[in-house]
């Protein structure tokens, strides 16, 4: 599961911008919450670039979840920066409009 920190990651300012692409399933579900958690401790604010996601499931769904409640709960901020169709589909079928300080209209924050 490719992701990768993209320009505007700084450490000194606690965010870091990542772009996540391909699938965002179950069979990558594992691989990409230890990453992304390994992210989440290093940083105090993730910027999440999701308009490359190919797949997205109901693990992927539960992957948002389980970020934005550890963000929550370490007082860390995940967004939702862009989002291709394939993820907006799952959010809007859940009726997660504002996951992560999404518009699943638009991909933005």
């Amino acid at each position: 599961m490719p992701v990768k920190r993209l320009r505007g990651t700084n450490k000194k300012t606690g965010r870091c911008n990542l772009g996540i692409s391909e699938e965002m399933n179950i069979y990558h579900a594992q691989a990409l919450k230890d990453e992304l958690l390994g992210y989440l401790n290093t940083y105090r604010l993730l910027q999440l670039d999701m308009s490359d996601v190919t797949e997205f499931d109901s693990a992927g769904f539960q992957l948002l979840l389980l970020l934005e409640h550890a963000a929550r709960d370490a007082d860390k901020q995940v967004q939702l920066h862009q989002a291709s169709t394939a993820v907006n589909d799952v959010l809007n079928l859940y009726r997660a409009d504002g996951l992560l300080g999404s518009n699943p209209a638009t991909g933005e924050a």
